[in-house]
């Protein structure tokens, strides 16, 4: 059902993978390492709408506190590197 949390997930006119796809062909980053490693990061990123949903539903309840600590810190270095890449 859609509702707040809908709107607060990950997701886009443009799909990750349709973005990702993309930059996987673009030679300036497949041919250098910090470029490779880059998209290393981004695949492992660009998940699907329902994958982040499975993956809720696969924390334990003794976990779900670690988790969100850990996710909120990567959204954080994530949005850092946006501000950077914006500001250039």
């Amino acid at each position: 059902p859609a509702g707040a949390d809908d709107r607060r997930r990950p997701g886009g006119p443009a799909s990750a993978r349709e973005v990702l796809v993309r930059l996987m062909k673009d030679p300036a980053l497949r041919h250098t390492d910090p470029g490779r490693e880059l998209l290393r990061v981004l695949n492992a990123q660009a998940l699907a709408l329902d994958d982040w949903t499975g993956l809720v539903e696969a924390v334990p309840s003794h976990c779900r506190e670690a988790v969100a600590g850990l996710a909120r810190q990567t959204a954080t270095a994530w949005e850092w590197f946006a501000t950077v890449l914006d500001s250039d």
